[in-house]
């Protein structure tokens, strides 16, 4: 794990103090993680799945959206393209 006080070589300001901030939290998170992995493996299991199903439903609803902004502009610009001024 990298320690959280690499970040604060880099500067001092707003950004970087929530970037140490974030920093932090993450690894928090994974000492969370990596101590219930020891502590209960099924249940760490069974919110990696929870975790896993969530990201992928993300990624189809962007990918979907994605693809239809994109069909929407296409038309549009077909539709400016061929209308005269």
């Amino acid at each position: 794990m990298v320690p959280t006080t690499v970040p604060l070589a880099s500067g001092n300001g707003v950004y970087h103090c929530l970037r140490l901030a974030r920093h932090g939290a993450e690894d928090g998170a994974v000492a969370g993680l990596v101590s219930l992995v020891v502590v209960a493996p099924w249940l760490a299991a069974a919110i990696a799945a929870v975790l896993l199903v969530v990201g992928g439903g993300l990624v189809v609803l962007l990918a979907s959206r994605i693809r239809r902004a994109l069909r929407r502009r296409r038309d549009r610009r077909a539709t400016r393209t061929t209308d005269p001024p």
